[in-house]
């Protein structure tokens, strides 16, 4: 599941950008080893966490930057979806999108924390 996005604007490497960093978490007593594609539907860009994720064990994905105007008024509106072709094998797909995450022009950071959404089995 998507456990929390992270969202900072400021300066990186010389240009105004938003980074946007999802956390993801194994609800399960299953591991898996394969590499987990991370999509951010409504800003059309992925990227992956590789070697995988052990029960109930959290990570951090890598950063993803968006360049803003900070003369122009805008909201980030967007949605943040994990394994979104269904690679990996578990018990509940439907449990991989953390919804309507916004960001406003007037924000410099915020945590959004995701609703996680189950059935899940019990963590062993």
């Amino acid at each position: 599941v998507v456990s929390k996005v992270e969202i900072t604007k400021r300066v990186f490497a010389g240009e105004r950008k938003i980074q946007i960093i999802p956390y993801i978490k194994n609800m399960w007593k299953g591991r898996t080893s394969s590499r987990i594609k991370i999509y951010f539907d409504g800003l059309d860009m992925a990227e992956w966490i590789e070697g995988g994720i052990g029960p109930n064990e959290e990570k951090r994905g890598g950063a993803i930057y968006r360049s803003y105007d900070p003369a122009k008024t805008f909201t980030l509106r967007f949605s943040v979806v994990v394994d979104n072709n269904n690679e990996i094998p578990e018990n509940n797909d439907l449990n991989n999108r953390c919804e309507n995450i916004t960001f406003s022009s007037s924000e410099t950071s915020k945590t959004h924390r995701c609703p996680i959404v189950g059935p899940h089995e019990p963590l062993r």
